[in-house]
């Protein structure tokens, strides 16, 4: 048996499998799972009513020419229901999300677009409960500095 990752599930084709039989396979399994991927975009935050409250701009660090370095935009918004949302984008392009239902930090989730496409197919837990010594502990993963 071979094993072909195609950066999803792993799919074993028996050897004995003609080529022609495989390619049909691979073709149609990648078809069938880039569809199911497609139909899992999640909704982003209507801003439409939200208030800006913070603006910040960072340069991507670590670049060799940092003249040609890419500055994100950051923006944070508080929407009427007091939720929190912070907006981020490179040249206009909003990429990401961090959502905080409750209106503080920390953020309980994140969206983003991974490929530029502008559909948000990826949702990141930000907090949740893990076991540790046979305890349910709270955690989160911090963002870095807080508005």
């Amino acid at each position: 048996m071979r094993d072909i990752n195609v950066g999803r599930p792993v799919i074993i084709i028996r050897k004995e499998a003609g080529m022609l039989t495989r390619v049909i396979f691979f073709i149609a399994f990648t078809l069938i799972t880039s569809s199911a991927a497609a139909a899992e975009n999640y909704i982003v935050p209507d801003l439409s009513k939200a208030t800006l409250t913070l603006e910040e701009k960072q340069v991507v660090a670590g670049r060799k020419d940092m003249t040609r370095a890419p500055e994100i935009t950051i923006r944070t918004y508080k929407e009427p229901d007091g939720e929190l949302v912070r907006q981020f984008s490179v040249n206009g392009a909003v990429f990401r999300y961090d959502v905080a239902p409750k209106g503080k930090p920390p953020y309980e989730y994140r969206l983003l677009d991974k490929d530029g496409d502008g559909n948000f197919e990826t949702k990141e837990q930000l907090v949740g409960e893990t076991e540790a010594g046979g305890k349910k502990v709270p955690y989160y993963i911090d963002l870095g500095p807080q508005p």
